[in-house]
């Protein structure tokens, strides 16, 4: 049974009952593009101990075995491995799919090792972008803990990277962060400009579910926090420090259009006056010169041409701007 409803906590993907009854023997989960969000197997290992004795094997398939941190009730499997399997099997037309599906995800796993502007897979974005967000939590734990990094999709549903660390003022609730995200380019079109967004984010709610502001609270601080190190996340500041820090390649990729990664001149806009305006009003009157997700995550918004970066590079590229504006960000502390 396919799509199976488990009452309330999700859909699986597959499940298996047996010949002799109706017992359900084995269930399997399975990430393509998305992610796991929130306690997703958890529910579903509680389900399937409640409608089956004993409880059906679980198996969890995604394109890298390692995608996600399952634990030992659930069995990990590849796609390729999966489909591997048909290869051999009697029925020809079962053999042909199976190994030209095996095929495509071999060239998927190498376009997402090569350069990112020269691959052509339609879900090599969603692989390499897992790839490092995986690759950056260590390297984010190391330097400016705690932090974290996930990957996840845009409104359009195009993957991303959201990496983040815990502002030096919040480092116990996590509530306030400095990060980016970055963005590739729309599904199908194979853009080799993605957008690269350095931040600052407010959070309303704390690390236990407790409310710690009011929306109006958490943009008025988001921008007096951002406005601190708005030099700090110009596109030729970080291409500066980038290039300080060994990086000179990757920081040539980045470019930061007119206002150089700002909406409009920030060197003559009055970030004191704005921030007085968003402390006074009522509604909200914008993020100024900044890049805005509704006044709680304030950015400047570059892009990078990722023709001849590999996942390595942009891995790096992300884990040393947390680390810039992680420094700034202390530095610039009452």
């Amino acid at each position: 049974m396919r799509e199976v409803q488990t009452q309330g906590k999700g859909r699986l993907d597959l499940v298996l009952r047996g010949d002799d009854s109706n017992e359900i023997k084995a269930a399997l989960e399975m990430k393509g593009a998305s992610s796991i969000h929130g306690d997703q197997l958890e529910g579903y290992v509680s389900w399937a101990s409640a409608v089956s004795s004993p409880p059906p094997r679980l198996f969890f398939c995604a394109f890298d075995e390692e995608e996600a941190g399952v634990d030992t009730q659930w069995t990990r499997l590849r796609l390729k491995d999966v489909y591997a399997r048909w290869q051999d099997s009697a029925h020809p037309h079962a053999s042909w799919l199976a190994k030209s599906i095996v095929e495509t995800f071999d060239l998927w796993d190498n376009e997402a090792e090569g350069y990112l502007g020269a691959s052509t897979g339609y879900y090599v974005n969603d692989i390499a972008t897992k790839r490092i967000a995986r690759e950056l939590v260590p390297k984010l734990n190391e330097a400016v803990a705690p932090a974290n990094a996930n990957p996840t999709r845009d409104n359009a549903g195009s993957p991303m990277v959201f990496a983040w660390a815990a502002h030096p003022r919040d480092r116990d609730d996590c509530s306030v962060s400095v990060g980016v995200d970055l963005r590739t380019s729309p599904r199908r079109l194979n853009g080799k400009t993605w957008k690269f967004r350095p931040h600052i984010e407010v959070d309303l709610i704390g690390s236990d579910d407790r409310a710690l502001r009011t929306r109006h609270e958490a943009q008025s601080l988001a921008f007096d926090l951002a406005s601190r190190i708005h030099q700090s996340m110009s596109c030729s500041s970080l291409k500066e420090e980038l290039s300080k820090r060994g990086l000179e390649s990757v920081a040539s990729a980045l470019s930061g259009g007119r206002y150089d990664g700002f909406k409009r001149p920030a060197g003559t806009f009055d970030f004191d006056e704005h921030h007085q305006q968003i402390e006074d009003a009522e509604k909200y009157p914008g993020a100024g010169p900044f890049g805005g997700d509704k006044g709680l995550r304030i950015a400047t918004i570059l892009d990078l041409d990722v023709t001849s970066l590999t996942r390595y590079d942009v891995a790096d590229l992300i884990a040393e701007t947390v680390s810039i504006l992680h420094a700034a960000a202390a530095s610039n502390l009452d």
